[in-house]
């Protein structure tokens, strides 16, 4: 009888812990389906970061490439501004030539 007593205890206890095994088996599915949730969610915050950052970026090198034209302007008005002035000084001083010229030819 004791015999019979072992096994039905055996029994139990495997029953129960096969229970128990069950029971843990699906805390762990749903703390993986969880996981997975959140990971998914991470995935698309990470995604959206990205995405701004790239943004970000082509507006800044569209700045930079504004503000290089600007420079580039701003040489180019300057050189002409020079290039101005010193025709302006050659004309000035082919006028003063003439009216040397002019007045050495009246004496």
């Amino acid at each position: 009888m004791t015999i019979l007593y072992v096994i039905a205890a055996m029994a139990l206890t495997g029953g129960v812990t096969a229970i128990g095994n069950l029971f843990k088996r699906k805390k762990l599915e749903r703390k993986i389906a969880n996981l997975g949730e959140e990971l998914t969610a991470s995935q698309a915050e990470a995604s959206a970061y990205r995405k701004a950052y790239e943004e970000e970026k082509k507006s800044h090198a569209q700045t930079i490439a504004n503000y290089q034209r600007h420079v580039a302007a701003l040489e180019k008005f300057e050189q002409d501004k020079q290039e101005a002035k010193d025709e302006a000084a050659a004309a000035t001083a082919s006028d003063a030539d003439r009216l040397d010229f002019l007045h050495d030819y009246q004496l």
